[in-house]
Order: structure tokens, then sequence, then C-alpha cells
């Protein structure tokens, strides 16, 4: 490169090199030169719009650079994947948005890029998916579902596809079909971790939690075996956790009949906040490829540690607060500060009646990500039972004002509202809980990742 510092190949190779050893910034930074040089291609401009979006979370510049090359080509069939990038930046950046009519007017705009993107490219099948996942998320699900099979019927094997059909079935509430749907997939992507988590919930809908155990000892097994194999690839990675993945794989008998707590070892872990919040991070920026063999090995430990506080929901459930524990515990070993497992452990403390601890544990999963709606719900009902009603229905107002799609933040808020004596209010609010229940997915569109 010093000897031929403005051909543009080089730059080009250098920048996509960058991009493979995980150095996303520098990436950018290349591209953008490589921009410089070749400013009237489209191709440059759309990679450093999918590392902005993927990798870096700079929805703002990549969306920018999406419209570079819809203004570039007009009439190309490469401005269809311009409109595409658009679409997802703008769905991307509604995720972190705070008030509602931003997130409103960015899924808009999203909607309208990607009918452009399909008026370029009928047979997109990205573009098919991105617009159904956005209709799914406005409660559209009936045209969501329209589309999500055209995309599947241009690729049967679509993987995303069929993830946002089995979670749009189960917001029909047609729990057996959607469970159909999920086995048939698993078929073709048996150590696909979002279906596995998506059939725990179903099983525990329709079948019982018992039933639920099983698919989560499935989970536990696939996830080991991967790991396993990639630390026989790898030899330097070393095994996280105290142990208790091994115990439970290697007993033949159901998590239904284990006592966790006695196979497992009492563990802290002094890891920093932020290490824990980067483990996330990196989670949410690989979560398109759902495997353990091509997430990176911060990104697999925190799959783990999702998957112990997914069984622990389901020990929760059924009763066995001892057994959720000890999952809450392994996955708090892995990420100690996040507050999903913060969450969880207030979880606990509620089912047990501990509303005082709970309430802690609520707030401070609050602290770290003031956006989570799930701990909101549940500290705002927490001050329900404590008689705390001026509190319970701010909470949950700012709940809702988060995410109004919601139907349990309503469905609160009507019962504190029917407490204080105001039944007009509170039969809105039932209401409109009960409107937006028929259309409630078993667990959140927003499980399934949105990537360029």
């Amino acid at each position: 490169m010093k000897l031929a510092f403005e051909e543009f190949h080089l730059w080009f190779q250098f920048g996509l090199a960058l991009a493979n050893a995980r150095k996303y910034s520098m990436a950018v930074l290349v591209l953008k030169q490589c921009h410089e040089l070749r400013p009237n291609d489209p191709l440059v401009l759309l990679h450093a719009a999918k590392l902005c979006v993927n990798n870096l979370h700079q929805f703002d510049e990549g969306m920018e650079m999406a419209r570079s090359v819809v203004r570039i080509n007009q009439r190309t069939p490469i401005t269809g994947r311009g409109y595409l990038a658009l679409g997802i930046g703008c769905c991307c950046k509604a995720s972190t948005v705070l008030t509602n009519k931003e997130k409103q007017d960015l899924y808009v705009e999203g909607i309208r890029s990607f009918e452009k993107c399909l008026e370029h490219d009928p047979m997109d099948k990205e573009a098919l998916f991105h617009l159904a996942l956005t209709q799914s998320l406005l409660r559209k699900t009936t045209k969501a579902l329209r589309n999500a099979y055209a995309a599947l019927k241009l690729d049967c094997n679509y993987l995303a596809a069929l993830q946002l059909i089995v979670l749009l079935l189960s917001a029909k509430k047609k729990y057996r079909e959607a469970l159909d749907a999920c086995d048939t997939a698993l078929l073709e992507y048996p150590d696909d971790f979002i279906l596995l988590l998506i059939k725990v919930k179903l099983e525990e809908a329709w079948l019982g939690g018992d039933q639920a155990l099983v698919t989560c000892k499935r989970l536990l097994q696939t996830w080991k075996t991967l790991y396993d194999m990639e630390i026989e690839r790898v030899p330097d990675i070393k095994k996280s956790g105290s142990g208790l993945i091994d115990k439970i794989v290697s007993d033949k008998r159901s998590l239904k009949n284990l006592q966790l707590a006695e196979m497992g070892d009492d563990q802290d872990d002094t890891s920093s906040i932020g290490a824990s919040v980067r483990l996330e991070s990196t989670l949410s920026e690989e979560a398109g490829s759902m495997s353990v063999c091509q997430l990176s090995i911060p990104a697999a430990l925190a799959m783990q540690a999702r998957i112990w506080l997914t069984i622990a929901e389901v020990y929760i459930h059924l009763g066995k607060d001892t057994e959720a524990t000890a999952c809450v515990r392994e996955a708090n070993l892995l990420l100690p500060y996040s507050p999903d497992v913060l969450f969880q452990r207030g979880h606990i403390h509620e089912s047990q009646g501990n509303f005082e601890l709970a309430k802690n544990f609520y707030e401070n999963a609050i602290a770290v990500n003031p956006q989570h709606t799930t701990a909101l719900q549940h500290l705002g009902f927490v001050y329900y039972k404590m008689n705390n009603y001026v509190m319970s229905e701010k909470v949950l107002r700012e709940a809702i004002n988060i995410d109004p799609t919601l139907h349990l933040s309503w469905h609160h808020v009507g019962v504190v509202l029917q407490a204080q004596d105001q039944h007009e209010s509170a039969s809105e609010c039932l209401m409109s809980a009960v409107d937006l229940e028929a259309t409630c997915p078993i667990v959140p569109f927003t499980t399934l990742p949105r990537l360029m």
C-alpha cells in the first residue's frame, strides 16, 4: 500500500480483512477511504453501512450511507439493497429511541424502505422478512404472516422466516400449529438456539412445565456438545461456570427429577459491570448466527447464561424456587451484572413473597437497563402488592411509554386503577390489555435478530 496508496483494490481488500478480524471501527475508516477513491461505487457504502448497523450500532451513520447508495443508483438492482439497508437501520434505531412517537415514525420509514426494495426486486426474501418482522412489531400479524410465508416460498429453508412464522402462529394463539412448525424447522436446524428457546416456551404454555424441562435439557446438551467441539478446535479456550452443565448432561435423569442445588457449587463472580455489559453487547452483535460454532467465545458464554435464565423461569412457574436459584447462580457466574440476571433474582424473591428484596433487584436491573420493560412491569406490580399505588402506576406507565404493545403493562395499570376506585379508567386499560394480548407472541418479536 505504500507503493500504491491510491489503489482502490488494495484499500478495499484491507477493509474487508479488518472486518473479518473483527476490527470494525478501523474497517469502516478504510472503507470510507475507498469511497473517496471511488465515490460512485455503491458496494463500498453497503459494506460500510453493514458494519455500522450490525457491529458498531452507529445507526444514523449507517442510514446515511444507505441513502447515499439510493442516490447513486436510482434505477439499478443494487438500489433495492440500499433501501433494505436503510430500512434495517431505521428499525434498529427504533429499538434505541425513548419516545413511542419516534419509534413509530422510524418503523413507518422502515416499512416504506422495505416496500421500495421490493419494488426493485420482488424476489428479495430478506426484504420480505424484515417487512414482516416490522409489521409484527406493530401487531399487524395477518399482513406479517403473509409476507413471512412469501419469504419462505422463495427459500423453503430460510431460517429467519421459519422463526418468525412460529412466533406469529403463537401470537394467534395457535400453539399446536406453532409447535409443529417449530419441530419441523428443528429438523433442518437442530442446533438453532432461538428455535429451541421458543420451543421451551411453547411447550410450557401448551404441554406444561415438565415437558418444557425436557427441551431445556436438550438445550444444555446441544450447547455443551458444540462448545466442547470448539474447545477441541481452540485448546486455549477455558471453560466457564461451576461445571453444573457437565453434571446435568452426564446424568441420565430428566431435569424434573434433578436437585440442582445439590449438584452445583456455591461460587460468586467478581467481574466488573463493564465486562458483563460488553459480553451481552457481543451476543447482540452476533445473534444472527445462533450456533456456538459461529459465535465468538464471549457471545457463546452469554448464550449459555441466556439458556440458564430460560430454565430458571420454567422452574419458577413450577414453584421450584431452589432449582431456579441454582440456574440463576450459574448465569450469574457468566454475566454477574446482567439486567436479566438481576431481574430473575428479583422474580424468585417475588414468587417467595419477599417483595422488598424483589423490589431492590428490579430497581438494580432497571438501573443497568432503563428500558427493561419486564423489570418495570414486575416492579410496578410489586409496588401494588405493597399497597403503594402511586409508585405502582408511575412505574407501569413508564413501561407503557417505552412499549405500548405490552398487554401486561396495561393489565397491571388497570388493576392498580381499580384498587383506587377509578373504575372507568381501569376498564379502558383492561380492555386495551385484552386487545393486545390477542396478538402477543409466546416470546417477544424482538428476540429475532435483525441484521443486514
